[in-house]
């Protein structure tokens, strides 16, 4: 059977859309009877258990100097020199990105006994050091799938402008990898066009039998959820919450992001109105979801990219009430207050999404 390395920048107890399709695949994976290794940055946190459960070899990728966290998810200290470092080549390239793509190289230049390596991006940077190895040995015979959950240099999120010459690293790298994995059609906009052909549309993987949903009650103040990052600017629910600050009329509103401050103004607007929450684990965050009376997902400004959290959506069972960050269908919204819910944005194919389907998909990759 193949042997199969997955390369990530964090697994858990990290919590993120990234690490969860990690798990997911490597998981479904052992099970097909593929002898995996999991290789990232780690911590202090023990795996040999889920190690033994599931057959997985879980090795560290390397110990961070330049990233200020690694999968224990607790942010490292760093002096003063580093910071200043960091600051002064940012307009030039990340360090944080030249520490990993030196992390992948190295681990594969030390271990060359795979037949399917996988890279997990973002970090991107990932890609760049398989693709420095593979171009100081290009007889190597694995074959290599880039698993991109957001394209990179056509990405709209990217807190600052990326240098021109990122294009031609992206290219590079683009040359090099066999197989290009995004989770959604619309997602080939966000790559060059001379390598659309290298492209495989494979959705994120769930394990169902996890989710055990209870019977829904209507609440009596009626209460709807969001669970997502924030992009100020690109992504955000502000104007939504200036709207909820203009109505008098009781409900809650359930936030779960990993960047809470950035709703502190409205929490002291709203009150007990506004419940604010850090991301909680994928099963537990599914049944509050299925306990809301509906769902509110924030579209993404452009076209490259989906967000993971409608799966959770989907799986939830709950309507969803689609907002733009820019201009509010203030009678929809409405609607969707007076439990009137017949402009509801379904989650299409959801099966799509069973990790047994996405396992099958990638398989056909290797």
């Amino acid at each position: 059977m193949k042997r199969i390395l997955v390369l990530s920048h964090v697994v858990f107890p990290v919590n993120n859309a990234r690490v969860n399709r990690t798990i997911e695949l490597v998981k479904e994976l052992s099970n097909r009877g593929y002898v995996i290794e999991l290789a990232a940055c780690l911590g202090s946190y023990d795996y040999n258990n889920f190690s033994k459960e599931n057959n997985v070899k879980i090795s560290n990728l390397g110990d961070n100097f330049f990233h200020i966290y690694n999968s224990d998810d607790n942010i490292q200290k760093q002096n003063f020199f580093v910071k200043y470092l960091r600051l002064c080549v940012r307009p030039f390239f990340d360090l944080r990105d030249l520490e990993l793509s030196y992390f992948s190289y190295k681990f594969l230049k030390k271990n060359r006994k795979y037949d399917v390596v996988i890279s997990i991006a973002p970090p991107h940077a990932l890609n760049w050091g398989i693709s420095l190895f593979k171009t100081f040995n290009p007889n190597t015979v694995f074959k290599w799938i880039a698993d991109c959950g957001d394209p990179y240099y056509k990405n709209p999120f990217h807190k600052y402008p990326l240098p021109f010459y990122f294009k031609f690293i992206e290219k590079w790298f683009c040359r090099r990898v066999d197989k290009i994995v995004i989770p959604v059609e619309i997602g080939k906009e966000g790559y060059f066009e001379e390598f659309h052909s290298k492209i495989s549309v494979i959705p994120q993987g769930v394990d169902f039998k996890q989710f055990k949903l209870t019977p829904f009650v209507e609440n009596s103040v009626i209460t709807f959820v969001y669970a997502g990052a924030i992009y100020p600017g690109k992504r955000d629910p502000f104007l939504f919450l200036e709207f909820l600050c203009s109505l008098e009329y009781d409900f809650v509103f359930k936030i779960y992001c990993n960047n809470l401050s950035l709703l502190t103004k409205y929490k002291e607007k709203l009150g007990s109105k506004l419940e604010l929450y850090e991301y909680v684990d994928r099963v537990e965050l599914v049944n509050v979801l299925s306990k809301a009376d509906f769902l509110v997902n924030i579209l993404n400004e452009g076209t490259v990219q989906s967000p993971s959290k409608l799966i959770d959506y989907g799986l939830s069972q709950r309507p969803i009430l689609n907002i733009d960050s820019k201009v509010l269908d203030k009678e929809k919204i409405e609607e969707f207050f007076k439990r009137d819910y017949r402009n509801s944005f379904v989650v299409p194919n959801l099966q799509d999404y069973s990790i047994d389907n996405v396992v099958d998909k990638f398989i056909e990759c290797f």
